[in-house]
């Protein structure tokens, strides 16, 4: 992801408050680039990671996989917009410029198809917040 008017501390802040890590690989003048990782201390009281990502595969469900869920994603964005409300980000899927407003209007839209056309599977299905009632 590609950050722009918010600063490498503002989004490890975000991150450390939503319980995931901000893994910073480049910061310029102009812009912060990052990645969600998951924090090994942030589990639920069975023992699993929050935000754990699992695999989409029909034929491996429930596989973990090392990377933040759709929910994380949501959460750290909407912490991060509350911290920076002038900061833009953009990802894969979005342009996020409008502070929290436009982030939680285009969000809903990033829950896509991560499965195969035989056995769909929404993003927000392929994590253990899915097996927590976390939605």
């Amino acid at each position: 992801m590609l950050a722009r008017h918010v600063t490498e501390e503002t989004i490890r802040e975000a991150a450390r408050a939503t319980g995931v890590r901000a893994d910073i690989s480049r910061v310029t003048s102009t812009s912060v680039r990052f990645r969600l990782g998951l924090d090994i201390s942030n589990l639920y009281e069975d023992g699993t990671r929050r935000y754990q990502r699992t695999s989409s595969s029909h034929f491996q469900k429930g596989r973990k996989v090392g990377a933040v869920c759709w929910h994380g994603h949501r959460d750290f964005f909407r912490k991060l917009f509350a911290l920076a409300p002038e900061a833009t980000v953009l990802t894969a899927l979005a342009f996020y410029q409008g502070g929290p407003e436009d982030f939680e209007k285009q969000f809903p839209q990033t829950d896509q198809n991560v499965g195969s056309a035989l056995y769909p599977m929404l993003a927000s299905e392929a994590c253990t917040c899915f097996d927590h009632n976390y939605n």
